[in-house]
């Protein structure tokens, strides 16, 4: 089951697509890196990894759903979200399947502790925590953002484990 973020525009919020997060977490105790020395960034990490296997996968879509994902290329710049300053968040064309930034969660989920949409389930409804793509820009750190149980936005170490919400855009000429 997928949520509909933006129904005429991709992530980017000017290419024609569908912009859909998932209602559930698809996956939890996920690491975003296996090791504090492997950094925060998104790019390299086991969580990135973890959601180009899991889109490649025909169990989950078949060989027609996985070629009407649309791969954008988008960055979101730094800036601060939820009293956090947050670093640059970037994906390339190649990533069909995603974890959410802290400005898409922002602009099509929500701007607030607790607000509808922050607390995730797995199709149990057991609550978790789940991760985003931004990582804290205070140097030094190994944090990364994440949802706690009751919808709080905060910091994650990059070697806790948590659930995975990922994201993607579908192209609506292939619908």
């Amino acid at each position: 089951k997928w949520r509909v973020l933006d129904a005429d525009n991709a992530n980017d919020g000017k290419t024609n697509g569908i912009f859909l997060l998932s209602e559930y977490l698809l996956a939890s105790g996920i690491k975003f890196n296996e090791q504090l020395s492997d950094g925060n960034s998104w790019q390299g990490s086991k969580a990135q990894s973890w959601c180009k296997t899991y889109a490649e996968n025909t169990s989950n879509f078949s060989e027609a759903e996985q070629s009407a994902m649309l791969g954008i290329a988008k960055t979101d710049s730094a800036e601060t979200l939820f009293n956090i300053s947050w670093s640059e968040s970037s994906l390339t064309e190649q990533e069909k399947l995603f974890l959410l930034s802290v400005r898409e969660l922002a602009d099509y989920v929500g701007t607030y502790n607790k607000a509808p949409g922050l607390v995730a389930t797995d199709t149990a409804q057991n609550t978790d925590h789940w991760w985003l793509r931004s990582h804290y820009s205070k140097s030094g750190t190994n944090y990364v953002g994440g949802l706690d149980f009751w919808g709080n936005m905060g910091g994650l170490w990059v070697t806790d484990s948590s659930g995975a919400r990922p994201a993607f855009n579908l192209n609506p000429d292939s619908i």
